[in-house]
């Protein structure tokens, strides 16, 4: 338990003026000439004491910190914030400011979280598709503009990541070794001796370029890809660098790209697929097919597919791969790539005549019918047109409805609680 010296103080004096009136109630008589000894010292001890603290007060105080009281504060943040990035939603919360964005749902979308830290230097971090961005102060909104653009996103996010994971795998494997993160590097060292400095042993680095396979000019041999510009791959394209602006690996979208296109090409060629039967074991590097590249050709730009668009806006030359619905509201803006001669619209979309388009799904156990109350009301209502129709809710979110006839079966089949197979799912 904490008692300031005001508390202290007080209880002493009501000590003694209980004494003196207890001592009087009982007849003892007053020797005034020594009261009036002891009342000079209190008053002595009590000037000394006040003169103490009003000097302490005076000189031990810095600058700074009167500073700091009157401007280092949430909400003078917040005002630079909203001053500066007035097109996106500023909110406040446990402490720190968020910056977002409104999704296609009208939920809002963290992008940066702003936070202020006196005790610590300026630090701006990413992680996952967050920015995390710390000041000392409060930062001007040149400053953060600066500190939360765009290049800084998208040259820093996988490096960092990648880094953080070698790091994490170096100190486990080397533990009897002091490793250390140096800006873009790993150190081991080894431990200290007495009396003398640790020696760095070994640096590892991020290699700046990843092996990926590609088919050889015979059809039969896999090399390393060493195209950057569409010309390389063939002539008749243009003499223009290959540039792919995309989402990062926690994405479905890529999930998704991955599957329907790296899949879909190594499915079908037969340099592929004989190499790996023949030894799957010792051919596991065949399976690199659904790896993105990581030399700078694609360019990992977040999980918000505004800023994909955002940045085919800024270079025409460049492809970009993102959902449908923000194709849909940017069409003065972008241009849809066709394949096989099929232009990606709600109509191919919803029939499969575009082959690049997931379905969705969502399953319910037939056993848990009779222990989820209202479960077969809630299949009911998402298999109804409110929900997956042409003018359903769904769509309000980007969806795209499939066409009556499929439609139709899977609402039969969903609301009669019909057992299905693997096939059955297969659009």
């Amino acid at each position: 338990m904490y008692i300031d010296k005001t508390t202290i103080i007080c209880v002493i004096l009501g000590i003694v003026i209980f004494r003196i009136i207890d001592n009087l109630n009982h007849g003892a008589t007053i020797r005034w000439d020594r009261v009036a000894i002891i009342g000079n010292w209190i008053l002595v001890i009590a000037l000394v004491w006040l003169i103490f603290v009003l000097i302490k007060r005076l000189f031990n105080k810095p600058k700074t910190q009167l500073k700091i009281r009157k401007s280092f504060n949430l909400q003078s943040l917040r005002i630079e914030v909203q001053k500066e990035f007035s097109e996106y939603n500023i909110i406040e919360r446990h402490g720190q400011i968020l910056i977002c964005e409104t999704d296609i749902r009208g939920e809002f979308r963290e992008l940066v979280f702003v936070r202020l830290n006196k005790n610590s230097p300026k630090r701006v971090e990413h992680k996952e598709r967050f920015l995390v961005a710390s000041y000392p102060y409060i930062p001007s909104g040149a400053e953060m503009r600066k500190d939360f653009s765009e290049e800084n996103i998208e040259d820093k996010n996988s490096k960092i990541s990648d880094l953080n994971l070698l790091f994490d795998r170096a100190k486990k494997e080397f533990a009897e070794f002091n490793v250390l993160k140096r800006n873009d590097r790993i150190v081991i060292l080894e431990r200290e001796k007495l009396g003398q400095k640790a020696q760095e042993l070994v640096f590892i680095r991020i290699a700046s370029e990843q092996k990926i396979i590609r088919l050889g000019s015979d059809g039969k041999t896999l090399i390393a890809n060493p195209y950057k510009k569409w010309s390389d791959i063939d002539a008749s394209l243009p003499n223009r660098e290959i540039v792919v602006y995309g989402p990062p690996k926690s994405s479905g979208t890529r999930d998704s790209f991955e599957e329907l296109v790296l899949q879909h090409v190594f499915e079908k060629m037969p340099v592929y697929t004989d190499l790996f039967k023949a030894d799957e074991k010792a051919n596991k590097k065949y399976e690199k097919y659904s790896v993105i590249r990581t030399d700078g050709v694609y360019v990992e730009s977040g999980e918000n597919d505004n800023l994909i668009v955002q940045k085919l806006t800024k270079n025409p030359a460049a492809v970009g791969i993102f959902g449908y619905s923000f194709l849909e509201e940017n069409k003065d803006k972008v241009s849809a790539v066709t394949i096989d001669n099929i232009a990606p619209t709600a109509e191919t979309v919803s029939s499969g005549k575009y082959p690049v388009a997931r379905s969705m799904y969502f399953y319910v156990k037939n056993s848990h019918l009779e222990q989820v109350p209202a479960l077969k009301e809630y299949v009911n209502l998402f298999m109804s047109e409110k929900m997956i129709g042409k003018e359903g809710i769904l769509t309000e979110i980007g969806l795209i409805p499939l066409d009556d006839k499929v439609r139709a079966e899977a609402r039969k089949k969903a609301t009669s609680f019909e057992t299905i197979s693997v096939s059955d799912v297969k659009h």
